[in-house]
């Protein structure tokens, strides 16, 4: 018989929703590996840093016009792309559904 595993990802929509964790260090460091950290685009020549696709793109279309055939921009956003340094915060508790009061992140 194994040891209890009695954590499991607490976001819809995980690619592993099935899997637990025994140690809850594992289980945190799992949340936030795969659903707290941010993806990011930074443009360089700028020093600007968007936290959508979206908002690169269109960035680049307006203010660097080499960037703006499809196939250039998309190898343009890869390079661009980075993890942020903002974790998103989840302002409720998973387990009792509770806000967090004066915006305190889980721990």
């Amino acid at each position: 018989m194994g040891d209890l595993e009695p954590y499991l990802c607490t976001y819809g929509g995980c690619l592993r929703p099935a899997k637990t964790y025994g140690i809850r260090s594992d289980w945190i460091q799992h949340e936030i590996d795969v659903h707290q950290i941010q993806k990011a685009w930074l443009c360089r020549p700028c020093d600007k840093e968007f936290s959508s696709r979206k908002n690169f793109d269109d960035h680049m279309r307006e203010k660097h016009s080499e960037f703006t055939r499809k196939p250039q921009l998309d190898a343009f956003a890869e390079i661009c792309q980075k993890i942020s340094g903002k974790l998103q915060d989840r302002t409720w508790c998973p387990l009792c559904l509770q806000e967090h009061r004066n915006g305190n992140r889980l721990r």
